[in-house]
């Protein structure tokens, strides 16, 4: 089970829906995780005059629970950033290329004049 810190999560007041707490927690996105969760950080649930469970909160206030999934950590979000990362190594190469090019460019013109010519050149 991966153990690095990539669900997140946050509860919301039932209601209102303001936003009370929220951190992240490692493993995989499953009920064995979100059980884990829960009883980490001693949620209980009630069961509003509706039937609706809810969960409660250590102090007491009912809220909802959400998970979020860091891209980063799925199939996708590995293949864009492999992608982006690809694409960026590539214009740094487009780049470093051009910028040799003129300077080859600017050392072929200047090979054959003098230093004083040079200077006289650049301050004109």
């Amino acid at each position: 089970m991966n153990r690095s810190k990539n669900i997140g999560y946050h509860t919301r007041r039932c209601g209102t829906g303001e936003k009370v707490s929220g951190g992240s927690f490692g493993g995989e996105l499953s009920m064995e995780t979100a059980n884990r969760l829960i009883k980490t950080h001693h949620f209980e649930v009630t069961v509003k005059p509706t039937g609706t469970p809810v969960f409660v909160d250590r102090e007491g206030r009912e809220v909802w629970l959400f998970f979020t999934i860091d891209a980063r950590e799925t199939e996708k979000g590995k293949a864009a950033l492999e992608q982006f990362r690809a694409e960026q190594w590539q214009q740094a190469e487009i780049a470093s290329k051009l910028a040799r090019e003129q300077e080859e460019e600017i050392s072929d013109l200047m090979s054959n004049m003098s230093h004083e010519e040079i200077i006289w050149r650049l301050k004109s």
